[in-house]
C-alpha cells in the first residue's frame, strides 16, 4: 500500500513510499465548521498533487460524516471515503487553525484530522490504512504533539516519529 503519494506521477513518487507523504501534512487548515474544514482539506490534498476532484472528495467526506461522525476522542477525527478514480490509498494529516465542532461523542472539538481515501474496488486497503492511523494514534503523545505543533515542519517531525516502529504497509 502506497500511503500519501497516490495518484501522483511516477517521478513524484520517488520520495519514500512508506509512511505519510510529507506533502500531505497540513498545518492550521482554515475554517470554522466541519464542512469548511473538509472542503479546504480536500482542496489542499488535490493541490499537493493527488489526482482527485477536490469537490468530489469533499462531498464524499461530508456525506460520510452525515452517516456517522468520524470524530473520536480527544479532538481527533478520521474522515474517510472511497473514490473510483484513486489507484491506492491516500492519508493526509492536518490540524485546524481553531477547534471545530465535529459532533464528537465526547463533545471535544476537533483539531487533529487524519483524512483517509481509497479506491472503491479495494475496501480492504482503506481498512488497512485506518488500522495504521489507529496504531499511530496509540503512540503516546502523538495527538498532543500534532495539536501543539507550531509549523508544518513540526507536524512532519511528529508524524515521522510516530511512524517509526510501525510495521511496513502491505501492498496489494
Amino acid at each position: 500500500m502506497l500511503i500519501g503519494a497516490e495518484g501522483m506521477g511516477a517521478a513524484e513518487t520517488a520520495a519514500p513510499r512508506e509512511g505519510i507523504d510529507p506533502r500531505l501534512v497540513f498545518w492550521h487548515v482554515p475554517g470554522t465548521t466541519r464542512e469548511e474544514i473538509l472542503n479546504a482539506l480536500a482542496h489542499d490534498v488535490a493541490a499537493a498533487g493527488v489526482h482527485v476532484d477536490p469537490d468530489e472528495l469533499a462531498a464524499r467526506l461530508l456525506a460520510r460524516e452525515r452517516e456517522k461522525c468520524t470524530a473520536h476522542s480527544a479532538g481527533v477525527a478520521i474522515p474517510h471515503t472511497r473514490l473510483d478514480r484513486l489507484d491506492d490509498v491516500v492519508i493526509a494529516v492536518a490540524t485546524t487553525a481553531h477547534p471545530v465542532d465535529f459532533a464528537a461523542p465526547d463533545g471535544v472539538p476537533v483539531q487533529v484530522i487524519f483524512l483517509v481515501a481509497g479506491p472503491t474496488p479495494y475496501p480492504a486497503l482503506i481498512l488497512q490504512a485506518l488500522a495504521r492511523v489507529s496504531r499511530m494514534l496509540r503512540v503516546p503523545g502523538i495527538a498532543e504533539r500534532l495539536r501543539e505543533a507550531g509549523s508544518r515542519e513540526e507536524m512532519r517531525d511528529a508524524v515521522r516519529a510516530a511512524e517509526t516502529g510501525l510495521p511496513q504497509a502491505v501492498r496489494r
